[in-house]
């Protein structure tokens, strides 16, 4: 069995087609939806007190972000940024022409 090469040009179109997706999904979805759990989330950031009642770690990254002086809506750009490039990252591995769609799925409404 030969070893995998992946073709600079599969990883520029996959790279293209997976920063489109997150654009697009940035200038559409920004600055997210703030629901009551979303909201108190938001608040222990702001305030440093965390709780179990929803994951500790997010409220704790959205407080690190907060702190770098960065509005509320940078959590849901990070969470965007790391589905599009996991995503990229996936399609470059799979060996077939169907990895080069794979970013485009994430424009899949189930997605949003």
């Amino acid at each position: 069995m030969t070893p995998y090469t992946v073709r600079p040009w599969r990883i520029g179109i996959i790279g293209v087609a997976a920063l489109a997706v997150f654009a697009f999904s940035v200038a559409t979805l920004y600055p997210g939806w703030y629901s009551f759990d979303t909201s108190w989330q938001l608040w222990q950031a702001r305030n440093g007190r965390f709780s179990d009642l929803q994951p500790p770690g997010m409220a704790f990254a959205w407080s690190v972000l907060l702190a770098a002086g960065l509005p509320p809506g940078s959590l849901l750009v990070a969470h965007l940024a790391a589905l599009a490039a996991g995503t990229a990252l996936l399609g470059i591995s799979v060996r077939r022409l169907h990895g080069l769609a794979l970013p485009l799925v994430l424009l899949w409404p189930p997605f949003w």
